[in-house]
This record gives structure tokens, C-alpha cells and sequence, in this order.
């Protein structure tokens, strides 16, 4: 679990150990523990508004062995492990896309500006299984001591507005055959093939970038008289972001010495088209954007964001008077 808030982001988990033991030939056990952990981190203007995902990872884990009174041992695991976390919000920002003068001529520059916005993050556990009929060399198999698996992803897919994690999960299980003599060890490969459907709903976007973690969790294998399974737990955390550009402004220079001149009474007509705007026919025509949208009636909203095309949705003239 993450948790975010009042610059805090916390995490909460578990680590589990796995040990497979055996004494003088006796058949092979497995002994699991689960430890609790709980860490906090400190990161500076995080609010619970933020998308937050976390993982970890066990960097390493050794076990010795002491002895425990008459006829006990005591296993000493030493484990270090590894989170990482973050949390991700969109903030919004005022730029300058276009500039010019009613007064005298003005020469503006542009630049491209790359800005990426979040789209979301999820993360969560998912089981998967598959069973496949045993082989020849597996028919004497008595008992799966041990498995573990590795998750690769092939793709990451989009539909209708969900996205869906595709991939397989390697699992390999350490299995036995007892017998009176001796016993015997060898190892089966099971692959599980998965589509994991995550909590992440897709924004209509181009240019949709994912960052993806998947670990996985725990492993199991089970065998019946004729066929071998496997179950997995996976832990996938997922994040979306796109990257786009604008085309703001640089630089604006005015030419003092050519002045705007307009005739006192004139009147203009123009009749919008294509990807025209409130802002882009007052620059063209030298008259403040306000001032045109007053004098042909053109509601507030058309002011509050003049240089987008709706500014003018549904006006077939405007009327400029100097």
C-alpha cells in the first residue's frame, strides 16, 4: 500500500522469506515467514491529490544456522531490501503563446516548448496460472519442493479506454522423486501466459509513454496424477504520461518608428474561417480583443480564452470600427 499526504508518502508492506531445508536425506521442507514493514519518506508539497505508485525489492538475504537447545536449530535470516516511490501530479501554467501591438508594427519570434502531463498511475497484485500435462521425465515426480518465477511483458494494450498489461511468466519448480534408496531432484518449466487488465484508464492522447514495473511475488506449483500447474502472484505498478509541444512565444520586438495608423470611421467586415480566433483577427486587424468582442457583443467566455477557435463558435461576421 501508498499513501500520500501533507508531504508524506507512505509505504506499507511485506517481505517474504522462503527457505527449502533438509536433514540427512530426509525428504525436503519448506518454511515461509512474512515481515511487516512500514516506511515513511518526505517529499515536499505532496498532497493527497497526487498519483502515487511504490515498489520494492530484496537486494539480497543470507540464512545461518544456530543451534536451539536438544535437537533444534534456529534459522537467522539477514535481508536488505529496497523501495522506491513516487507520486506525480499536472500543475498548471501560464504561458505566452502570442503577443502583438495595436499601436505600431510588432515582430515576434516562437519556440517549440516540450511539456509532459501525467495521465495517471496504478498498481496493485494480480494471480495468473496455467496447467500442462506432464512429460515423460515427469511422470515419477512425487512432490514439488520449490518454484520461483520471472515476469517479462510483451506489450502494453489500449481498449476502449483500459489498459491491458500482456506478457508471460517463466515459472521453473524444484521437484522430487522419493524412493527407499535415495532420493532424486530434478527440475520442470511451466510458462503462464497472462493479460492483466490494470486500474489505469487511458486519456484520449497521442504520444503515450508508460513506465512499468512488475515483479513477481510469490510462486506455486501443484501436481495431479497427470498434468503440472503453477500459480503466480504478480505486482505490477504502471504509470502514463504524455509528451507534447507548444509553439509559445520567444521574443517580441516593436518598431516605434512605424506607427499603426488607422482612419477615424473606418469600418471593416471580416467573416471568420477555418482556425481563426478572437485573438488572431483583432491582431491581424490591430484592434484590442476586448474591445472587439464588446463591440460585437460576444459573451465573457469568449475573453477568457481568446485564442482558441470556440472563442468564436457560431459568429458568421464581426464588425471592426476604428
Amino acid at each position: 500500500e501508498a499513501r500520500v499526504g501533507n508531504s508524506e508518502l507512505s509505504c506499507r508492506g511485506e517481505v517474504l522469506l522462503k527457505c527449502n531445508y533438509t536433514q540427512e536425506g530426509a525428504e525436503c521442507n519448506t518454511i515461509c515467514r512474512k515481515i511487516p514493514f512500514e516506511q515513511s519518506f518526505f517529499v515536499e508539497g505532496a498532497s493527497d491529490d497526487d498519483s502515487v505508485i511504490a515498489y520494492g525489492r530484496c537486494n539480497s538475504a543470507t540464512v545461518s544456522i544456530a543451534e536451539n537447545g536438544e535437537d533444534g536449530v534456529l534459522l537467522n535470516f539477514d535481508v536488505i531490501a529496497e523501495i522506491d516511490a513516487e507520486c506525480v501530479r499536472n500543475e498548471e501554467v501560464t504561458v505566452i503563446s502570442d503577443m502583438y501591438s495595436t499601436e505600431c508594427n510588432a515582430y515576434p519570434t516562437y519556440k517549440d516548448v516540450a511539456f509532459t502531463e501525467s495521465l495517471g498511475a496504478s498498481y496493485g497484485n494480480y494471480t495468473v496460472d496455467a496447467t500442462r500435462a506432464r512429460n515423460e521425465e515427469e511422470l515419477g515426480v512425487s512432490s514439488v519442493i520449490d518454484a520461483k518465477g520471472v515476469a517479462e511483458v510483451k506489450e502494453i494494450a489500449e481498449r476502449d479506454g483500459r489498459v491491458f498489461v500482456l506478457g508471460e511468466c517463466k515459472v521453473e519448480m524444484l521437484t522430487a522423486m522419493y524412493g527407499e534408496e535415495k532420493n532424486e531432484y530434478g527440475c520442470s518449466t511451466i510458462v503462464i501466459p497472462f493479460k492483466i487488465e490494470t486500474d489505469l484508464r487511458r486519456h484520449k492522447a497521442d504520444n503515450v509513454n508508460y513506465d512499468l514495473h512488475i515483479e513477481t511475488v510469490s510462486v506455486k506449483g501443484r501436481l495431479d496424477d497427470t498434468t503440472i500447474s503453477a500459480d503466480a502472484e504478480l505486482f505490477v505498478a504502471i504509470r502514463a504520461e504524455r509528451s507534447y509541444s507548444e509553439r509559445l512565444l520567444d521574443t517580441l520586438k516593436l518598431d516605434d518608428s512605424e506607427k499603426a495608423e488607422r482612419c477615424r470611421n473606418e469600418i471593416r467586415v471580416v467573416y471568420p474561417e477555418g482556425n481563426d480566433s478572437l485573438f488572431s483577427i483583432a491582431k491581424k486587424y490591430g484592434i484590442e480583443y476586448e474591445k472587439l468582442a464588446k463591440m460585437n457583443g460576444l459573451p465573457d467566455s469568449s475573453i477568457e480564452s481568446p485564442a482558441e477557435t470556440h472563442s468564436i463558435d457560431g459568429v458568421t461576421h464581426l464588425i471592426i470600427s476604428y
